[in-house]
């Protein structure tokens, strides 16, 4: 059986990342684990929104955390945010369990 593939998400993303998927299935494609990989360099222009500076002021989120929640785009592993952060691994289970209870994020299921 394999496990499916939790991949945070920022709620500032998802509404692009849900209708580029139905675009992809319109056209009788799936999102696979697979693609993902392969788009890792390639990232939609909808990932260039940014949560608002606010969030550091106002003692939300810090500086470390606000660059985490941006990686979580649809496109990277907990653990491809951790190595592109540069931070272990459970350092950002963590702060995707604090941007969560924020409020901030959601999880796409990849089979």
């Amino acid at each position: 059986a394999e496990v499916p593939l939790k991949i945070p998400i920022l709620k500032i993303f998802e509404k692009d990342f849900v209708k580029s998927r139905k675009q992809i299935a319109k056209k009788g494609l799936v999102l696979s684990e697979e693609d993902l990989r392969d788009t890792q360099n390639q990232k939609p222009t909808w990932t260039s929104k940014r949560l608002p500076h606010q969030v550091i002021a106002q003692g939300f989120l810090n500086k470390k955390q606000y660059k985490i929640a941006h990686l979580a785009d649809g496109f990277h592993t907990i653990s491809d945010i951790a190595e592109e952060a540069g931070v272990p691994q459970s350092e950002i289970d963590v702060m995707i369990d604090d941007l969560d209870d924020l409020g901030l994020l959601k999880f796409i299921d990849i089979k």
